[in-house]
């Protein structure tokens, strides 16, 4: 709840400096807005997902297989594109938006692990990947709250 608080205060945030016009920061902002709302809408689908395949693997993990095919690596990939895609130009933006971007990465490189994992059907090998997909979903939270610190940040300096 508090991440998805913190979702919407930053998509507030963004809203709000797009309104400001004549500032050469807000200026460059004008396509970030954007991209983050669309990592954060992926975000909330990629987390939706991920929840709904933990249930599957209990009960059919040939479902969860498909989930993961069809919606999480879909997604994922949709997410690392917009990312590499959408740097923005301001300085203090790019140094946190390149590590949101790794983080985005190493969870996509979690995520292919994941699925190789429950395509074994090995247990131990589901449970360690769940466990190091779920720690990257955590280190994207983290970089995320920075991107968010940063927009603060250069709203606060206007």
């Amino acid at each position: 709840m508090k991440k998805t608080v913190s979702l919407f205060l930053l998509m507030t945030l963004l809203l709000s400096l797009t309104a400001c016009a004549g500032n050469p920061v807000v200026d460059d902002l004008k396509t970030y807005p954007g991209v983050v709302k669309q990592i954060v809408v992926l975000e909330i689908a990629f987390k939706k997902t991920f929840t709904e395949v933990k249930t599957a693997l209990k009960d059919s993990p040939e479902s969860a297989l498909t989930l993961i095919k069809t919606t999480l690596i879909p997604k994922s990939q949709e997410m690392v594109t917009t990312s590499e895609n959408g740097t923005p130009k301001i300085e203090a933006l790019v140094k946190v938006h390149t590590v949101l971007t790794d983080a985005i990465k190493k969870r996509h490189s979690a995520l292919i692990a994941f699925e190789a994992a429950v395509e074994s059907k090995e247990v131990a090998a589901i449970k360690s990947a769940t466990a190091k997909l779920e720690e990257t979903i955590e280190g994207f939270n983290e970089k995320f709250i920075e991107v968010s610190k940063a927009l603060e940040k250069l709203n606060l300096n206007q």
